[in-house]
């Protein structure tokens, strides 16, 4: 399931800015997740999305996207949360990204970002399972970010997606 949408990077260390052309969602998450992963793992700490041309954005993009507030543990060990600014989200998107409480955790603005030339990012075919990790680990953030909205929001998607990958049950998130 091949997704339409286009996600280009532009990189100047500490900062990334991500232009996303099309729908972000499932079936683009995991190359924006392993792009993300990538950029932090090398020390990146600030991430733009440019969302001008994305007209709708589901959960498991949004978890994606909010990724880098959380802090990780990559191969040279723990990673930090990092900063997320949203760029020229139209009204639809920026009331989903409010009403997964995403909103009050990364910067708002109306400009374009100041950014260096973009390239397009990684792309693979991921697989079903590459799909539903990105997915089990795009909802464990939001639940984690904002458990009081989402926790019982994305329980049962979470339970679904852990028993699909033959993980145990979800810790406390």
């Amino acid at each position: 399931m091949a997704s339409q949408t286009q996600i280009l990077i532009a990189e100047e260390h500490p900062s990334a800015c991500f232009k996303i052309v099309g729908r972000g969602d499932f079936r683009c998450s995991d190359d924006l997740r392993q792009a993300i992963r990538r950029l932090r793992e090398t020390g990146y700490t600030e991430f733009t999305f440019d969302l001008a041309d994305c007209p709708h954005l589901d959960s498991t993009f949004i978890g994606v996207l909010a990724s880098p507030l959380r802090k990780l543990t990559g191969p040279a060990g723990p990673v930090p949360a990092g900063r997320v600014r949203i760029s020229r989200a139209q009204e639809t998107v920026c009331q989903i990204l409010e009403d997964m409480g995403i909103a009050p955790m990364v910067e708002m603005v109306d400009t374009a970002p100041d950014s260096g030339s973009f390239h397009p990012s990684e792309a693979h075919n991921a697989s079903r399972a590459e799909l539903s990790e990105a997915s089990l680990e795009a909802h464990e953030t939001l639940m984690a970010l904002d458990p009081e909205r989402n926790a019982a929001r994305f329980q049962d998607v979470v339970t679904f997606l852990r028993k699909e990958l033959g993980k145990g049950p979800a810790s406390g998130a």
